[in-house]
């Protein structure tokens, strides 16, 4: 056992942190590509190619099968009116102003959707904000010793702010963690086997954490920490409305319906029923594109490219909390005059 678990009773050995759970996926690589990337890597990365070139990151793959619908339905009006135009020298058409009215309400429809998508991806980024300043705040309160009655229960008390932060993300996406997690890959791995010491629901481990965290800033002196401690609990209520109050269902059937009889009825309205296929392509990749937009930012807590980074989130502040760890064992407290600590970093 090394020096830091010795000094820990809350994490465990090597041992445990093989059983606790993190998220099922593999976080993509968000650097820029190297100059030497093939034309492949360049097109499905969103660091390469130009932005209308990207197809990562992009709803080009929601797309796909309405596209093909779509282009599919024009083809085939389009040879049943050559059909009937040169035996019958008949067409249907639809008159222009009927389509560019709906065509108004179509666009006004999307436009909310899409703001209000947009708005919930900011509102769940700034809760999480919210969170981290609370969290940054608790540890500089947490990491003096002189702030408790018995300085070591600062050490205690630190590795429950990333295991809270921990708890946050699995709630967000709704997942548990897996066997399968590496240590030397995540580096919050040693702060998360805390959370296997509450045998309760996803939504219960944020609020569990709370109350200890509560009651450790009972026993700081002058009741420092406890303003902290209030505010996390305001954010995490702020993401359980977010999570918990989704875009009604109504809304977004209706939505599609109406954008699906629009389309269907779009290539009518071209005289040259040859130049209403791409038309018709056109006008799908346009509105199913803005309405996946929104569908897909509604939600910032996933696994998409377009999600939050809770991982990077969650392994930053662990770093943070370690480092605190490591200097409270190391130097006995944080408050040390900024003359001696300039020479241990020259040192």
């Amino acid at each position: 056992m090394t020096r830091n678990q010795s000094c820990d009773p809350l994490l465990g050995g090597s041992e445990a942190i093989h059983h606790h759970l993190t998220y099922h996926h593999v976080s993509l690589p968000r650097n820029p590509l190297p100059r030497n990337a093939s034309i492949y890597q360049r097109v499905l990365s969103p660091s390469g190619f130009p932005r209308a070139l990207r197809i990562r990151g992009s709803v080009i793959p929601r797309l796909l099968f309405p596209l093909i619908f779509f282009a599919a339905w024009a083809v085939f009006l389009a040879f049943v009116r050559h059909f009937y135009k040169s035996t019958r020298n008949w067409d249907v058409e639809v008159a222009a102003p009927l389509v560019l009215s709906l065509g108004l309400v179509v666009g006004m429809i999307l436009g909310f959707r899409t703001n209000s998508a947009y708005q919930r991806f900011s509102e769940g980024r700034e809760a999480l904000g919210l969170v981290q300043v609370a969290l940054r705040s608790l540890k500089i309160i947490f990491s003096r010793p002189d702030h408790f009655s018995a300085p070591q229960q600062c050490l205690q008390t630190l590795p429950l702010l990333p295991a809270f932060l921990i708890s946050i993300a699995s709630y967000l996406r709704r997942s548990l963690p897996a066997n399968s997690l590496d240590p030397a890959a995540h580096r919050a791995a040693r702060f998360a086997t805390i959370l296997e010491r509450f045998d309760v629901t996803l939504n219960k481990q944020p609020l569990m954490l709370l109350e200890q965290l509560y009651d450790s800033a009972s026993e700081c002196k002058d009741g420092r920490g406890l303003a902290e401690v209030r505010e996390l609990l305001s954010a995490f209520t702020s993401l359980e409305r977010l999570t918990g109050t989704p875009i009604p269902s109504a809304y977004d059937i209706h939505l599609n319906q109406v954008i699906t009889l629009y389309v269907l009825f779009f290539p009518l309205q071209i005289t040259n029923y040859w130049l209403s296929i791409p038309a018709t392509i056109f006008a799908a990749f346009t509105l199913f594109g803005v309405e996946a937009i929104g569908q897909e930012i509604e939600n910032p807590f996933g696994f998409d490219w377009n999600d939050l980074p809770l991982d990077d989130y969650v392994e930053d502040f662990a770093d943070e909390v370690q480092t605190a760890i490591n200097f409270v064992e190391k130097n006995g407290n944080w408050a040390r005059s900024s003359d001696t600590l300039l020479l241990e970093v020259q040192k």
